[in-house]
């Protein structure tokens, strides 16, 4: 048997040889095969955004007086002229305030009073119509606190809308 194997080794060779290599092509081919039907689709959005990514704004460019209230209308929409947004939005709006004056905040939307204990409200928008959310700021320092110690505070507040694609 061994004699046998001797002889015909380069017999032998040449058979795993050509095994080996039709093997080879069996993989590739099948390989080819499931990696050809993988395609990228074609129908991912590209969508047109209005938005910066943030705004923000500082409020109190102005003096503020115990007793005294300023009023900031806040508009979002999803639309700029003839100009419409293309996905689902979703927006942030957030109050920062520094300084240690006694300012208290509230906040409406179409009239109706919205919990901003956090300073930060949420909202979305979506695809489809133009559509306008308007909110109204009220920054007020209360009539109780006139006393001097308030004199010659400096306060910071600064409204920060954010907005992003959702869909």
């Amino acid at each position: 048997m061994i004699d046998r194997l001797k002889e015909h080794r380069y017999k032998i060779a040449v058979v795993v040889s050509l095994s080996i290599l039709a093997f080879s092509f069996l993989v590739v081919l099948t390989y080819s095969k499931f990696h050809a039907t993988f395609a990228t689709d074609d129908s991912a959005r590209v969508a047109f955004f209005l938005g910066d990514r943030f705004k923000t704004v500082n409020l109190l460019d102005e003096e503020i007086a115990p007793g005294e209230t300023k009023e900031i209308p806040i508009e979002v929409s999803n639309w700029k002229g003839t100009q419409r947004i293309e996905t689902s939005m979703r927006y942030i709006i957030n109050l920062e305030e520094m300084g240690s004056l006694p300012l208290t905040y509230t906040l409406t939307k179409s009239n109706q009073s919205i919990d901003f204990t956090s300073k930060q409200v949420e909202g979305t928008m979506s695809v489809g119509s133009a559509q306008t959310e308007n909110y109204l700021l009220k920054i007020s320092w209360p009539e109780d606190f006139k006393d001097a110690s308030h004199a010659n505070e400096l306060k910071a507040v600064r409204l920060k809308l954010q907005a992003e694609q959702i869909d």
